[in-house]
């Protein structure tokens, strides 16, 4: 299976997919960022801009390229971890919302989940594939952490379904840094270990 995900037929549906996600979440996120004061604009569409950075993610591969240069290998771990760490906590915060209320997911709510399932789904998929360098990985983590504060603190976190997850929203999204920053500790172990045979 592993060999597949770089395969062009499978990553061109893949790349596809990630544009259509980010368009529509532009859209999506559209009312929010129309209020939102210039500084801030980077930190509101967390999902859609994490979906083009894994697209472009995508398309290098796609193209074979080696991502030599720094900010490339930066777009490329951030695309995969933000995938991960927004696709958990977008399918969390609906799955208790959904519970809350007792309604099952329809429309919207069913596409933000669905779609929202295969962001983390490709982010754990395509981790395997990402450069093994240091400092943007580190950097893309600092730049996941940045966003965390400038959702819950300066209030550019996405609209919740209900006003109350407003905590929890807040504390899932620190959980998942942190659990982020596991993730790529474990990478670079096991990249050493691959390294050392």
């Amino acid at each position: 299976m592993a060999a597949v995900l770089t395969k062009s037929w499978f990553l061109l549906p893949v790349i596809i997919l990630n544009i259509f996600g980010t368009i529509w979440g532009f859209f999506w996120y559209e009312n929010q960022l129309t209020v939102t004061a210039w500084q801030k604009l980077l930190f509101v569409p967390d999902c859609p801009l994490h979906a083009f950075f894994f697209a472009l993610f995508a398309y290098w591969l796609f193209s074979k390229d080696r991502m030599r240069e720094t900010w490339r290998q930066l777009i490329a771990w951030a695309g995969v971890l933000g995938s991960i760490k927004y696709g958990v906590w977008t399918v969390v915060i609906l799955g208790q919302y959904f519970m809350a209320t007792g309604q099952p997911p329809a429309g919207d709510d069913l596409l933000l989940f669905v779609s929202h399932t295969g962001m983390l789904l490709q982010g754990l998929a395509y981790l395997r594939y990402l450069p093994a360098t240091g400092l943007p990985a580190v950097l893309a983590i600092t730049w996941l952490a940045v966003n965390d504060g400038f959702d819950y603190l300066g209030g550019t976190h996405p609209n919740l379904p209900l006003s109350e997850q407003f905590l929890f929203a807040g504390g899932l999204s620190l959980i998942m840094t942190m659990t982020i920053t596991v993730i790529t500790v474990i990478f670079f172990r096991l990249f050493r270990c691959r390294e050392q045979r």
